[in-house]
């Protein structure tokens, strides 16, 4: 999204909308592709977490439900 997204969302709200509503149709549409570099069962968040607040995701970081 950026760096600076929260800022940006809390500032313009509605441009923000906007932009979330444009994001979900492609990738709905199958234009976008995430990378997902880790999954985790939900009981192993604090790992997921750890992993993300370390910085040693290469991409998304996913919980599964069971």
């Amino acid at each position: 999204m950026g760096v600076f997204w929260g800022a940006f969302a809390q500032a313009r709200p509605e441009r923000n909308a906007a932009n979330m509503t444009e994001l979900l149709e492609w990738y709905g549409a199958g234009r976008l592709h995430p990378h997902v570099s880790q999954t985790f069962p939900l009981s192993g968040y604090r790992a997921a977490l750890e992993t993300v607040m370390q910085r040693r995701a290469k991409g998304k970081v996913v919980l599964l439900m069971d």
